[in-house]
C-alpha cells in the first residue's frame, strides 16, 4: 500500500529531488517498502497545492460561529 501511495504522489508531482522521476518509480518498484520510505523523506521537492478557503471565508464562519453561540446562552 505505502509504494502504491508512493507511485501515486510520484504522478502528481511535478519536480522531485534529483530531477529524476522515472529513477524514483523504479526504486519504488524495485524495493517497495524501503523504496517508498525513503522517498518520502528525500523525493518531494514541496508540497502539493490543494484548495483552501480564503481567509474571509473562515473569518465569516468565525464570527458566525460566535453569534450562533452567543445567542444561545450559557449551557
Amino acid at each position: 500500500m505505502l509504494a502504491w501511495y508512493s507511485l501515486q504522489d510520484l504522478t502528481r508531482r511535478t519536480a522531485v529531488r534529483g530531477g529524476n522521476r522515472t529513477f524514483w518509480g523504479l526504486f519504488i518498484l524495485i524495493v517497495p517498502l524501503a523504496g517508498a520510505l525513503i522517498y518520502g523523506m528525500y523525493g518531494p521537492q514541496g508540497f502539493l497545492s490543494r484548495d483552501r478557503p480564503t481567509r474571509a471565508t473562515i473569518a465569516s464562519l468565525e464570527e458566525s460561529d460566535f453569534e450562533d453561540n452567543l445567542r444561545a446562552g450559557p449551557r
